[in-house]
């Protein structure tokens, strides 16, 4: 890789209680709840993989907060002090005593999935009650009220279809001042797979449609690097400004078989619901097996150097 990514995605679970059209779900398959890592096992795998440089940890799904012990998962996690914990959810499920039992057991920052804050168009687009839309507009409160860090908000643009949602969501966040993170569909995937690719470029030429005062590029030495725009009204829109696939490309990727349709790569590693090291969305056939390790079949020395073969090779 050219530059070596410390950034490790747990997808803690395959389950949404939300179907969006757009969504990829972090490449999984619909693992059953009986093959989901222990919140043990999943401490485990990860304070063997900081052994390798990881460092920065954000649990995703399917949306995590389905999951009944995902409060016992944060406190598991939280062991580890070298590593820097966040997650990211759709917010449905993220009620006051929800957030305040992650708050206490150790989570202090949350990113919130919005794409839009109408509820017909929240229906309409990702099948859920609209009720469940007002918990997650709810949440930003909540979140800030109680300590945790400012969320950062991800919206999928998906060109002059949510245009007016875009905007209306740039609106709710300037009361807050939060950092709102504007992403491209990734082709091929969802429920819907008709929507078009919007690139990188055009991304960048949307934001600064909207009127910027300054624009600044915030590195992340455990990820990648994006472009910061602070529009007239206060509010922060941050757009990767590498082409998926720049900064963190493998070197299997130049000789991929998909590698015409894939636009991703970006993150180094997911570590799947049932035990496996998944580097890419669009494949199935590279996974990595941690669970000899992870159940206690083989000794953390003696798998060393097979981890350390995978992330070379990749």
């Amino acid at each position: 890789m050219r530059k070596k990514c410390k950034y490790l995605r747990i997808r803690v679970t395959d389950k949404c209680n939300l179907k969006c059209k757009w969504c990829h779900n972090e490449g999984g398959v619909n693992t059953h709840s009986s093959e989901e890592l222990s919140p043990a096992q999943i401490e485990k795998a990860v304070r063997f993989l900081t052994e390798f440089g990881f460092k920065k940890i954000k649990l995703v799904g399917g949306e995590p907060t389905v999951r009944n012990d995902l409060e016992e998962i944060v406190r598991h996690l939280k062991r580890i002090p070298t590593i820097d914990l966040s997650m990211i959810s759709n917010g449905t499920l993220l009620t006051q005593k929800e957030i305040s039992n992650l708050y206490n057991a150790g989570l202090k920052r949350i990113n919130l999935s919005i794409n839009t804050v109408r509820p017909n168009i929240f229906f309409e687009h990702q099948f859920g009650k609209s009720n469940l839309l007002e918990t997650t507009l709810d949440s930003i409160k909540l979140l800030i009220d109680i300590g945790m860090d400012k969320p950062k908000v991800n919206f999928i643009y998906l060109g002059p279809e949510n245009e007016n949602d875009l905007l209306m969501l740039i609106d709710l966040l300037k009361e807050y001042h939060i950092k709102l993170t504007i992403l491209n569909i990734l082709p091929g995937f969802g429920a819907d797979t008709n929507y078009p690719f919007i690139s990188t470029a055009c991304l960048i030429d949307k934001v600064i449609s909207l009127g910027c005062n300054d624009v600044t590029v915030e590195e992340d030495e455990n990820s990648f690097s994006a472009l910061q725009f602070t529009l007239k009204n206060g509010v922060v829109i941050e757009v990767g400004h590498h082409l998926l696939g720049q900064e963190f490309v493998y070197k299997s990727c130049y000789d991929c078989s998909v590698r015409a349709t894939c636009m991703e790569t970006v993150y180094s590693q997911r570590l799947t619901p049932n035990g496996f090291l998944q580097p890419c969305l669009l494949r199935s056939d590279n996974l990595f097996d941690l669970r000899p390790f992870i159940f206690g079949e083989v000794d953390q020395d003696s798998y060393t150097n097979k981890v350390v073969s995978f992330l070379t090779d990749l």
